[in-house]
């Protein structure tokens, strides 16, 4: 006779066994297995059905046949789905399943929680670990350095003691066309015919969201020519005045 029992496989492994208890014939016995196994008690078998044929080693010899089925187990997968940074900011998220209830969440990168936020450029790993079973699932994002939007710029003084002078303003990265908000009453890009002062500007991308940044510039004064007239009144006639 034969009886058989199976331990189940655990975290989707192929980690099961099974073990036969043989009475009757004369031992030894041999082990026919489907399935690839072998022996009388396999292990690392994985989840399935299996039948074995025991044979005896009497004359003639005896053979008796059982079939066990070894249960499978759920692994824990893993993943990461990843919000990228905006604007040369640190901005990004990460979002991990499974959970939230039943798992814990183990980062490299200093990173903690199922969903980190405001997280920088670079590559992390994630261990989700079930807290019922123990089983685990790894998981890996790779956040990624977004461009910032940066200002170069300068401004010309003003001639003469007039309000003449002008400020140019470059911007680099984001996402063109790009609106312009001034201090002091300037519009656009490259004001003109702007009184001396100090001017700041944020300049906006068209991104979605939009990237800003902002810069002060300052439009140094300068002095005109100054015409203090006096006169000397001619004399006896003559013409000898002077100016």
């Amino acid at each position: 006779a034969i009886s058989p029992s199976a331990t189940p496989t655990t975290c989707g492994l192929n980690n099961g066994s099974i073990n036969l208890t043989i009475s009757g014939g004369t031992a030894p016995y041999s082990y026919s297995w489907t399935g690839g196994l072998s022996g009388q008690n396999p292990t690392g078998v994985s989840a399935g059905t299996y039948t074995v044929t025991v044979t005896g080693s009497g004359v003639p010899a005896c053979t008796n046949t059982a079939t066990v089925t070894v249960n499978g187990s759920t692994a824990v997968t893993a993943s990461a789905t990843v919000t990228q940074p905006t604007c040369g900011l640190n901005n990004g998220s990460i979002s991990v399943s499974p959970g939230p209830t039943g798992y814990t969440y183990a980062w490299t990168g200093g990173l903690s929680g199922q969903n980190p936020m405001n997280v920088g450029p670079g590559t992390y790993t994630v261990t989700v670990t079930q807290t019922a079973t123990g089983c685990t699932g790894t998981a890996r994002a790779v956040v990624n350095t977004s461009a910032g939007l940066s200002l170069s710029g300068n401004a010309t003084a003003t001639a003469c003691g007039l309000n003449n002078g002008s400020i140019t303003v470059t911007p680099s990265g984001g996402t063109a066309p790009y609106t312009y908000n001034w201090t002091g009453g300037l519009t656009g890009q490259n004001p003109t015919n702007v009184p001396a002062g100090t001017y700041t500007v944020t300049v906006t991308d068209s991104g979605t969201p939009g990237c800003s940044s902002t810069a002060s510039y300052t439009v140094n004064a300068s002095t005109g020519i100054a015409i203090s007239p006096s006169a000397t009144p001619t004399t006896c006639g003559l013409n000898n005045g002077s100016i």
